[in-house]
């Protein structure tokens, strides 16, 4: 009798499929992996599917999830192979929402150092999206329901997905999450994104009011939230603010600066280049270096740093603006 291949030899096999075109064969050799008794087969098959579009698996791929909520923490360690399954539907666009609103709930207690650990967070948050995408009736209170969570990934994950839901409550719900707070900075720091995404003429405003904040974590996502904003409201903002700080909330400042990529911030961070102050200079040319790859920029800050003449200053530069980079 021929000998069961290993679950490598077929993880192996698999992964030489990736790339492949969409052919019958293809989705033949996908359908049997998904039947694997593996999760880290069914894992991989599920991941090659979902990377080709290969909407005529759903079915097995539903399929192979059901099949990994039996026995889950014994078949389906850290829940990878129904990870991977709700990931590859989402990316199918599968439009089951009742599949969903069952994963929303879904919990897999693991043990672990410290204590059981909810291995199933990123299963919800992916049937959130999914819900999100399908503006399922119901998602908004799912979300707020979400944002209680004990996991933080969880927490997140909920925020991230109203950002994503594009609807007007979704932005009055996370200004509320961020006046009331979170153990998390990370959770605040997704408000403070996801509100400038929804409504950035009002969310600029509303973030800049937690600068005043006596975390300087929670300053510091305020900061990179309007940063990463590229609005011009922001600029004269976070300059005040750098100009009334010091120490590493100040170099922040100076990289939220940079990440504005307006030209009224670059020139103020190109500036600073010249103060008498090498450790101004320092943190400035260290904020310029995250548009090292825009060709006038490197320009003007190698033009700068030369003509300063600071033997160390010129060695920072080289480390953040390499050559070899361009």
């Amino acid at each position: 009798m021929a000998k069961t291949r290993s679950s490598a030899a077929k993880l192996a096999q698999l992964r030489d499929l990736r790339g492949q075109s969409p052919s019958p064969k293809l989705i033949d050799e996908l359908r049997t992996a998904l039947r694997d008794a593996s999760n880290l087969v069914v894992s991989e098959a599920a991941e090659i599917a979902g990377e080709a579009r290969l909407m005529d698996l759903n079915s097995a791929l539903v399929e192979a999830y059901e099949r990994f909520l039996i026995d889950a923490e014994k078949k389906d360690k850290l829940c990878r192979a129904k990870i991977a399954i709700v990931e590859a539907l989402n990316k199918m666009e599968y439009d089951d929402a009742e599949f969903y609103l069952r994963g929303i709930h879904y919990v897999q207690s693991e043990p672990a150092y410290g204590g059981p650990v909810d291995t199933a967070v990123p299963i919800r948050v992916a049937c959130a999206f999914a819900l999100v995408h399908l503006r399922h009736r119901n998602v908004l209170a799912l979300l707020v329901d979400m944002l209680s969570e004990a996991e933080k990934g969880a927490r997140v994950g909920a925020v991230q997905a109203l950002a994503n839901s594009g609807a007007e409550a979704a932005a009055l719900l996370l200004r509320l999450k961020a006046r009331l707070g979170d153990k998390e900075p990370e959770v605040i720091s997704e408000c403070f994104t996801g509100i400038i995404e929804l409504a950035a003429e009002q969310g600029i405003p509303f973030v800049a009011e937690f600068l005043d904040s006596r975390e300087q974590a929670i300053q510091e996502s305020a900061l990179m939230a309007l940063g990463s904003s590229r609005k011009p409201a922001a600029f004269e903002i976070i300059k005040s603010f750098a100009e009334r700080n010091i120490g590493d909330v100040r170099e922040v400042a100076y990289t939220a600066l940079a990440l504005l990529r307006l030209p009224p911030a670059t020139n103020y961070l190109l500036s600073l280049l010249v103060e008498p102050s090498r450790s101004t200079a320092a943190a400035a040319l260290t904020a310029l270096a995250v548009q090292r790859y825009d060709p006038h920029v490197r320009e003007r800050v190698a033009a700068v740093v030369v003509q300063r003449g600071d033997q160390e200053l010129q060695a920072l530069w080289k480390s953040r603006f390499p050559v070899d980079e361009r």
